[in-house]
């Protein structure tokens, strides 16, 4: 039993020293990536505010078309998929409070009258 242990913690410190330099190395190559989509997304948002710059100076009418582009270059989803649920809750629950205010009237004027 007693000379088991030896090669085990052998074993151990190898697996240990395997291990820190994998995690090392991916973390190395976890930087590299960062950085190159770090200077992708500059070189994107470049390219975009010299467009933006370029219509809103050249080319007004084409404001919102412009400022939707960025929206959707900007954002992983499109506008209408947030907006759309948004709008239709917000509908949704002043149409309930209005009927609730009318009911509230409706009981009212009917406790007020007799």
């Amino acid at each position: 039993m007693l000379s088991s242990v030896p090669p085990i913690a052998i074993a151990g410190a190898i697996v240990s020293k395997l291990m820190t330099g994998l995690s090392t190395r991916m973390q190395a190559n976890y930087s590299d990536a960062g950085n190159v989509v770090e200077q992708t997304l500059g070189a994107i948002r470049t390219v975009v505010s010299f467009h933006i710059w370029r219509n809103n100076f050249t080319e007004s009418k084409q404001r919102h078309h412009t400022s939707y582009m960025l929206w959707s270059l900007i954002t992983p989803v499109n506008p209408a998929n947030t907006w759309g649920p948004l709008i239709f809750i917000f509908a949704v629950s002043a149409t309930k409070e209005a009927w609730d205010d009318y009911n509230r009237f409706k009981l009212k004027i009917s406790v007020s009258v007799t």
